[in-house]
């Protein structure tokens, strides 16, 4: 099928005129968007303007995530693609409606699967030095072809020649940036009740040998719920971070806080039942005090041996770990995992 024929056929393509204003600085904006085709388009504006010198789709048979991802690599080409033809473009901003999508691109390839991995390494290293941003799928004007709008209704559809009604207005006008603290505040709350949620509240059982805790996540997903691993950035100075590296530094600050308060309750707990009656002995579940600890793990052991003292108090224990190894560590460096008790199935105890 050939241009000719596609203009015969479809007589709206006469009525489009495409203007590109050849200026000495532009600012490139890229909007992206999946469904059952995968599509991008560019703008390129101005202080004054912004026309669209390109559009593009393909169809595809994957999963909406990898067309979501598709696309953004549909846009990193058509990015490099215009690049050559305008190298004067100085200032360009991808945009995608799709949160995975942008998380995935915030984060380091190695941590994705081969098909993920290879696509984000691939977009990164197109787009390396500009920003990945989200945009409402209302505002995304990639959307339209993605729900099925014909050629002959984007002749009229202003959003898809000109871009988002706030594209035309100073960047200090976009709405992004609320946008984008919006979506952060989710992310963050939602990982930071991934950590609540994964605290061991009592053993899963009575056996000795295991090493597995109840936790909240159970009741929630029937699981213990885990994030992914990161690289500690507490000490990084913020501006050396990405975005998403920002969030991901708030989230291991409120872990460290948090899980701290945590185990000193817990070993708080630990020292009055070395002084009272109760005393910790072998075969107990425990959390073992760790630095660097990464979000949502905790090192849980068994005891296997303890050591009083001359007094009869036990300040020193010996556990074995999951990794099952033996370590030995002073009760100041453990929590007690509470016990259920049992022997009365009236009174919970926790």
């Amino acid at each position: 099928m050939n241009f000719r024929y596609i203009c015969k056929t479809h007589g709206f393509i006469s009525k489009i005129i495409l203007s590109l204003f050849v200026i000495f600085k532009f600012h490139e904006q890229l909007f992206i968007d999946p469904f059952k085709v995968y599509n991008c388009m560019c703008f390129v504006t101005h202080l004054r303007k912004g026309t669209v010198p390109a559009a593009m789709s393909a169809m595809t048979t994957r999963t909406i995530a990898q067309l979501e991802l598709y696309a953004a690599k549909l846009g990193s080409d058509l990015y490099a693609k215009i690049r050559e033809a305008i190298p004067s473009i100085s200032n360009v901003m991808f945009w995608t409606d799709s949160m995975i999508v942008y998380h995935w691109l915030q984060s380091r390839p190695q941590y994705w699967k081969t098909f993920v991995a290879n696509r984000v390494s691939q977009i990164q290293h197109t787009t390396k030095g500009f920003h990945w941003r989200h945009v409402p799928g209302c505002d995304n004007p990639a959307d339209l072809v993605s729900r099925g709008c014909l050629g002959s209704e984007l002749l009229h559809e202003m959003k898809w020649w000109q871009g988002p009604s706030w594209l035309s207005l100073p960047e200090q006008f976009w709405p992004q940036t609320i946008a984008a603290n919006q979506n952060d505040m989710t992310t963050i709350l939602a990982e930071i009740e991934g950590c609540l949620n994964s605290r061991p509240i009592t053993p899963m059982s009575e056996d000795p040998s295991g090493l597995t805790a109840l936790t909240p996540g159970h009741f929630l997903t029937g699981e213990n719920l885990q994030l992914l691993p990161s690289i500690n950035l507490t000490q990084i100075p913020i501006n050396r971070l990405t975005h998403w590296q920002i969030i991901q530094q708030q989230l291991q600050r409120f872990w460290k806080r948090w899980r701290t308060e945590y185990l000193q309750k817990l070993q708080a707990r630990s020292k009055w039942l070395t002084k009272g009656k109760e005393q910790v002995r072998v075969g107990q579940l425990i959390i073992i005090h760790e630095d660097n600890v990464q979000p949502s793990r905790w090192p849980l052991a068994r005891i296997t041996k303890t050591h009083p003292g001359r007094d009869n108090i036990i300040r020193v224990i010996s556990a074995k770990t999951i990794k099952g190894n033996e370590v030995t560590r002073p009760i100041a460096k453990i929590g007690l995992i509470p016990e259920i008790d049992r022997s009365d199935p009236t009174e919970d105890k926790i």
